[in-house]
């Protein structure tokens, strides 16, 4: 279960997929756009706003799987855990 938030609209949409990475599926998709966008047609929101995380704290990476676009309901949503950066031990950070 995965729980997708929009910070604007303050809400929420908890989804179920079998594991990550995964495509929602077409009702997945179009229930996470009117759970998550309360705008109206004319908001600019976005659905998925904010950052995301998976039950275990993890970072997640949401993005609209473009492939799908011609498909009914499309484009869908693309779920991924993000990847970290790799920090070498002589990495230094730019001082501001």
């Amino acid at each position: 279960m995965i729980t997708l938030t929009n910070d604007f609209h303050r809400s929420t949409c908890t989804v179920r997929v079998p594991s990550l990475p995964a495509t929602l599926s077409e009702s997945q998709t179009r229930r996470v756009r009117r759970e998550l966008c309360t705008g109206g047609v004319d908001c600019k929101c976005g659905a998925v706003r904010g950052r995301q995380y998976t039950e275990d704290g993890e970072r997640l990476e949401v993005e609209w799987d473009y492939e799908t676009w011609d498909e009914p309901g499309g484009p869908y949503l693309r779920l991924a855990v993000r990847e970290q950066p790799v920090v070498t031990s002589g990495a230094r950070w730019p001082h501001w």
